[in-house]
């Protein structure tokens, strides 16, 4: 797995046949740390296989849904 931020959508006037009428989205990878490594990909909204609402990593909360960091 990873882990991702949604930046934004992606529109691409042409495009493999059988994505047509998905919704592409480009995420910004993030480290165990919660930060953004400057990595980005562009994934089928499909393939996004989970909201993470937080994590820790040795105890530490890294991560909650709905604070910003």
């Amino acid at each position: 797995m990873n882990l991702a931020k949604v930046l934004g959508t992606v529109v691409a006037s042409q495009k493999e046949e059988a994505l047509t009428g998905l919704k592409l989205l480009m995420l910004g990878q993030a480290g165990p740390d919660g930060e953004l490594t400057g990595g980005v990909v562009v994934a089928v909204d499909a393939v996004v296989m989970a909201i993470v609402d937080s994590w820790d990593t040795d105890g530490e909360v890294r991560y909650t849904k709905g604070q910003d960091g």
